[in-house]
């Protein structure tokens, strides 16, 4: 599995990826500011930036430049992910690995945003994100001893009823206990999750009606843009529900990737609550059980081993 070369026009946020993935594989544990310039200078980007280039600064000036934007982003991923979380210690301008084992939360979600669901042929990526996705959605909306209730409800299941009808009976009757299901919309057997991977719901100890509801969609691939609008809440639950939960679901979005400022001005009002690497992995890294911890490491030590 080949690994990218680097170019001066990706962003900050696509270079440091590709650091922390070399900090990660390569023998050393570590990867510097200056290995950067030196593996962007062997893509042969320089000669690009500076043919496009149309004011004074310098080529070293430029590059620089770039590797300074690295490095505070860096830091800018250390205080997102918050409370040790963040897999790599930034010393000076070389990232050192503290990951030896490839379970961290992080490191899962850097490579999967890298190299797809479908890296390790043996494991599916895209129901293990769903999994800690699930579980990063629980320790947000719960509270101390008490996490929120969760239901991986994109297809395949693996836990509860296969089909979609079956599927959602159980979501209303049994889970959210809200609602009441519309088995004989026309169609309704052909559908698989009709565009929902994930639903969170704090329950009250009274058991009833009226609480707070999240739905949610995971977009791993790097046209996770494009899916932004494809989940609505209110017009799934019309659409699926002959009787609507009291409150309204809000909508949120999970993505491995992580997103910079110009996309982030915009995504909310798009996709809901969102979630990205740094943001699942501040949630999830609290109390994942052990068995999705060694699916994570399993996953993850079957990529590397094969960079």
């Amino acid at each position: 599995m080949k690994r990218r070369s680097p170019l001066l026009s990706d962003e900050p946020c696509e270079l440091l990826d590709y650091l922390e993935i070399c900090s990660l594989s390569d023998a050393d544990r570590n990867a510097s500011a200056s290995e950067l310039r030196t593996d962007l200078g062997i893509s042969g980007s320089i000669d690009a930036m500076d043919e496009d280039s149309d004011d004074n600064t310098t080529e070293p000036e430029r590059m620089e430049g770039v590797l300074d934007a690295v490095l505070t982003e860096a830091e800018g991923r250390i205080l997102g992910c918050g409370d040790g979380s963040y897999p790599f210690t930034l010393r000076g301008r070389v990232l050192l690995s503290r990951d030896a084992d490839f379970k961290q939360v992080y490191t899962f979600l850097l490579l999967l945003s890298a190299y797809g669901e479908g890296a390790v042929a043996a494991i599916d990526g895209a129901k293990l994100f769903e999994d800690v996705c699930a579980h990063a959605a629980q320790v947000y909306f719960g509270s101390p001893g008490e996490l929120a209730h969760s239901f991986v409800f994109g297809f395949p299941r693996r836990v509860g009823p296969k089909d979609f009808p079956g599927a959602i009976e159980e979501l209303c009757l049994r889970k959210i206990r809200e609602g009441s299901p519309h088995a004989t919309f026309p169609g309704i057997s052909s559908y698989k999750d009709a565009g929902l991977d994930i639903v969170t719901w704090k329950p009250f100890p009274d058991g009833r009606s009226s609480k707070l509801i999240a739905f949610s969609q995971c977009a791993t691939g790097e046209n996770w843009r494009d899916k932004r609008h494809e989940l609505q809440p209110a017009d799934w639950c019309r659409t699926w529900f002959l009787k609507t939960p009291q409150v309204p679901p809000i909508k949120m979005f999970f993505i491995p990737h992580t997103v910079g400022e110009r996309d982030w001005a915009a995504l909310g009002y798009q996709a809901g609550i969102i979630f990205d690497r740094l943001r699942i992995t501040h949630y999830a890294e609290k109390e994942l059980p052990d068995s999705l911890r060694q699916q994570i490491k399993q996953w993850c030590q079957e990529l590397v081993a094969n960079l």
